[in-house]
């Protein structure tokens, strides 16, 4: 019976976590027919189409632990500029190869073929969010415009899509992101949720270990308490429980039950969203 249960929680483990993926993937393109996701350095060919790469933001925080937040706001922008048809985004990987190392504009562009190369730093203290950005043509090495934001952490959203606007307004006139909901401040379970998601997502890209796991589950299920509705605490905690599962880390929950858990959470997820999903 036990072997059943197991078999049937990884059948639906199985097709969950896959939606879930596609999801968090799906995020950072503006639609299922459009091909205009996050770019690999090495796929890119002569192209039209503006080309930029958001290199990871500095942590303007004198505690490194809040290096989570400089990092979420270089995958944020990294996306939101991703799902603007027509605007060619580098991928995260092959930005993220210059976190920590002197740049050179310049030699950004001609190593990434990037025309545009975003550089900027972040920090959130208490209920302040401070982002700094500068816009560089990599061609000259000119500065096409800096921007400093201080503002409530609340308006973190707003912040980002000013952000986004402000990028393509400069480096694609032509281009416009899709109309839809004007950006509000945000209310303090979203931010809750956000920040401490932000705080997950850090963890799992850079440490795969069991407590490192087990910390970032904490925090995922913490977010999913302050609010239930937001889809990308659900899909992390789905991809978090499977990392359990795989690495046989089951003392806890038993193995079905952990993949009855993860499907859930993917589940969830899409449910949540059902437009960033693939469906």
């Amino acid at each position: 019976m036990q072997n059943k249960l197991v078999m049937a929680a990884a059948a639906g483990l199985a097709i969950a976590l896959a939606a879930a993926g596609l999801w968090l993937f799906q995020r950072s393109s503006p639609s299922q027919s459009q091909a205009a996701r996050p770019a690999p350095a090495a796929a890119l060919a002569e192209t039209d189409r503006p080309v930029i790469v958001v290199l990871p933001f500095t942590n303007l925080a004198v505690d490194r632990r809040e290096e989570y937040f400089s990092d979420g706001m270089t995958e944020e922008m990294t996306t939101a500029l991703a799902r603007i048809p027509g605007f060619l985004v580098i991928a995260r990987n092959s930005a993220f190869a210059y976190k920590g190392r002197p740049v050179n504009p310049q030699v950004v562009g001609r190593d990434l073929k990037v025309r545009y190369a975003l550089q900027g730093g972040a920090q959130k203290q208490g209920e302040r969010l401070r982002l700094e950005a500068q816009l560089i043509d990599t061609q000259t090495g000119g500065e096409v415009w800096a921007e400093t934001y201080d503002r409530s952490f609340a308006d973190i959203f707003v912040v980002l899509e000013e952000l986004t606007d402000k990028i393509v307004g400069s480096a694609a006139p032509t281009l416009k992101r899709a109309e839809g909901v004007k950006t509000l401040p945000a209310p303090p379970e979203t931010l809750a949720a956000y920040d401490l998601t932000m705080r997950a997502r850090h963890m799992i890209a850079r440490a795969g270990d069991r407590d490192t796991s087990t910390t970032a589950r904490a925090a995922l299920e913490q977010a999913i308490a302050r609010d239930p509705s937001f889809a990308e605490a659900h899909a992390y905690l789905a991809l978090t429980h499977d990392r359990f599962r795989i690495n046989n880390w089951n003392d806890e929950f038993g193995t079905a039950a952990i993949a009855e858990r993860a499907t859930a959470a993917a589940a969830k997820a899409v449910s949540l969203a059902p437009r960033d999903a693939v469906t």
